[in-house]
């Protein structure tokens, strides 16, 4: 008997970002359907201790309502490895029984990570005492010299950080935290067994691809980031899209959503797109399908899948630029929201004043069936 369909009960979530006081509050409810979840430790301060990391899983358990079913939920704690880190703190971390792991974060690289490790040599001791320990080690992985586009940043991470750290401590358990490229998946693919990764679909939130973060998380504010310059690189962001820091990923409705441009509508995206939309329909106001070439759109074709599309409530257009860079009519109007497979989401880039959000084409095709950010896994069984 073949099986066609999977269904997890109450999952697991590796990678949850519950923040603290008020946001908290209002975050923690949304992992209602989560039995246990992996919790980040980038918090302001860090939680870079035991003591610390069980300050805040008390923090997260009074919250924890029992009218729902996320009271017998459990926080998985983690600790925010700094150049500074003490490798005693391993030992007490693994007697305490509730941290799991330590997340590395390249100082820089990402929300409240400036006191992460500026250089991965500086932490070979704590490194040690993990592998020894057989205590997890979780990676985010890029790195952040401005030199490098953003778009190599996670190769670059892997020829020059991670492939030395997995050859100098081989015993070490390494999970590659939300991997974005086929580089990422062909060297976890290829690795030790003792390496692992997760792969979280990611969105951007402001106004150049560097501007992301996965579909599971939150817009930052502001005041996350320490550096002035970010600072007011993000200030502006905000408010060119129209967004408030602490706003769910998953809470923002789009108006219109690009499946197209010569980069992500190649036929194996619209095949992903078109499996998600079989069966459905869309919701969002603007559904575009443009084939990335004319060999593209004859391969669709031939395969059936306009009328997929169509029967979704799409529009299956010719091939060409169109909405990439808001080419002839198809350009977003001051203030329009777009889901976007293009790989460009500059202030204008697709009409002036419109915002532009970069994701995958899965998660655009099950954000026009859901009219706001979703992945396939979000949308309700066909026909329910």
């Amino acid at each position: 008997m073949q099986i066609t369909q999977l269904t997890l009960t109450r999952p697991d979530d590796w990678h949850l970002h519950l923040r603290d006081g008020a946001m908290l509050e209002g975050v923690l409810p949304e992992s209602r359907d989560f039995a246990r979840a992996i919790v980040m430790p980038n918090l302001k301060p860090p939680v870079t201790t035991t003591a610390a990391a069980l300050a805040y899983r008390e923090r997260i358990l009074a919250v924890l309502d029992p009218r729902l079913a996320i009271a017998d939920f459990q926080p998985l704690m983690t600790l925010y490895l700094t150049d500074a880190t003490d490798p005693g703190e391993i030992a007490r971390a693994q007697a305490s029984g509730c941290v799991h792991g330590v997340k590395l974060y390249p100082a820089g690289a990402t929300t409240n990570s400036e006191a992460g490790v500026t250089d991965i040599r500086r932490v070979h001791a704590v490194l040690g005492e993990m592998e020894r320990r057989g205590m997890p080690l979780l990676v985010h992985g890029e790195v952040t010299a401005p030199e490098i586009d953003v778009f190599d940043r996670e190769q670059v991470f892997i020829d020059t950080v991670l492939e030395p750290l997995l050859r100098d401590f081989p015993g070490l358990k390494v999970v590659f935290e939300h991997i974005t490229t086929k580089q990422a998946v062909d060297f976890v693919m290829a690795g030790p067994a003792q390496l692992a990764a997760t792969i979280t679909p990611q969105v951007t939130w402001g106004t150049n691809p560097a501007q992301v973060t996965g579909i599971d998380g939150t817009v930052p504010n502001a005041d996350d980031f320490d550096d002035p310059t970010t600072r007011e690189t993000v200030a502006r962001a905000l408010e060119y899209m129209g967004l408030t820091g602490g706003t769910a990923i998953r809470d923002i409705t789009v108006d219109t959503v690009f499946i197209g441009s010569c980069t992500n509508s190649r036929i194996e995206d619209l095949r992903a797109a078109a499996e998600v939309m079989r069966g459905r329909a869309v919701t969002a106001k603007r559904v575009m399908i443009v084939p990335g070439s004319h060999a593209v759109k004859a391969a669709a074709e031939a395969e059936g899948l306009p009328a997929v599309f169509r029967a979704a409530g799409a529009d299956w257009r010719e091939p060409g630029c169109s909405m990439c860079l808001a080419m002839n009519p198809d350009k977003l109007s001051p203030g329009e929201r777009c889901a976007s497979t293009s790989n460009r989401n500059f202030e204008g880039r697709q009409g002036r004043g419109g915002r532009t959000h970069l994701v995958s084409p899965a998660v655009a095709a099950a954000t026009a069936v859901a009219g706001h950010f979703a992945t396939p896994a979000d949308l309700a069984p066909r026909g329910a």
